[in-house]
């Protein structure tokens, strides 16, 4: 059973769980870059929802502008990424990712406005002198089962998820009604294989709060599950989840490293380790 460590209070969407998760990312990126510094790999990094470059959150009900992933990837300074390829499809959030490139006219930076599943499914090149880190941090199911099958026979990137739970819970009592919730699972899952939990515990997805979020935990476990089974040891146990300020459970973030040798694999995870207990 993989386990999840720290759970981090959340005070609402945008709120300090967002400046926890792009902390443990920074970190995770320089510390990424260093210990590559001296090697020959071409490093990338890739963010599949990009986003606008900085984030507005509330901060204890004050507002505030903290950078986000973009630019804190753009800040990785000892070693810096050879490529950075920031993925949108919204328009505003393209031309904000314009600006900064335009900011940033000394970096190689490919901005990809399309959906993110068919470019990462689709990359074609030769991955043996290149290491990077991919950033999967969707605005709810976006990321499909089938580019996680593609990502994991790349073994050149190591890949943040940002698993997102509370979207599942508000998901699951409405499943029956709307085909397009049914749609969306069996992408997330790669199958139907999510609807032997539903349908053994349907009665943990009514009207009761605690019992449906029992039924949601056991949809988290068999993600971690299938996770466990196509990445094998490159998936590091640990995970962080993230919490609402009522103990909800809004968000799991988990990690698997690129590589299949032992030694990089090791590294990596302690790494990841670290930062998903002390921050």
């Amino acid at each position: 059973m993989i386990k999840s460590n720290k759970m981090t209070p959340l005070k609402g969407f945008g709120g300090n769980w967002t400046e926890t998760k792009l902390d443990i990312l920074e970190k995770y990126l320089n510390n990424f870059t260093t210990a590559l510094k001296n090697q020959s790999f071409e490093l990338w990094y890739i963010d599949a929802f990009a986003g606008y470059g900085e984030i507005e959150i509330n901060d204890n009900e004050t507002k505030k502008f903290i950078e986000g992933s973009v630019n804190r990837a753009l800040k990785a300074t000892d070693r810096p990424f050879d490529n950075l390829i920031f993925i949108e499809t919204d328009e505003c959030k393209v031309n904000s990712l314009k600006r900064i490139k335009r900011k940033n006219p000394s970096r190689k930076i490919n901005i990809q406005q399309c959906d993110a599943n068919d470019y990462l499914k689709k990359l074609d090149i030769n991955t043996q002198n290149i290491r990077g880190v991919l950033f999967l941090d969707p605005y709810g199911t976006q990321v499909e089962w089938s580019t996680l099958e593609r990502i994991a026979q790349y073994e050149f990137l190591d890949t943040w998820i940002l698993f997102p739970v509370a979207t599942l819970h508000r998901m699951m009592p409405r499943i029956i009604k709307q085909n397009s919730h049914k749609e969306k699972l069996n992408k997330v899952f790669g199958s139907s294989v999510w609807e032997d939990i539903y349908s053994s515990s349907q009665d943990l997805f009514g009207n009761d709060f605690k019992r449906r979020e029992k039924g949601t935990l056991d949809l988290l476990n068999l993600y971690k599950k299938q996770l466990k089974q196509l990445f094998g040891y490159r998936l590091l146990n640990s995970t962080k989840s993230f919490y609402t300020s009522t103990n909800s459970h809004y968000f799991e973030f988990i990690f698997c490293t690129g590589s299949n040798q032992q030694q990089s694999i090791n590294i990596s995870h302690k790494i990841a380790s670290h930062l998903i207990n002390n921050i």
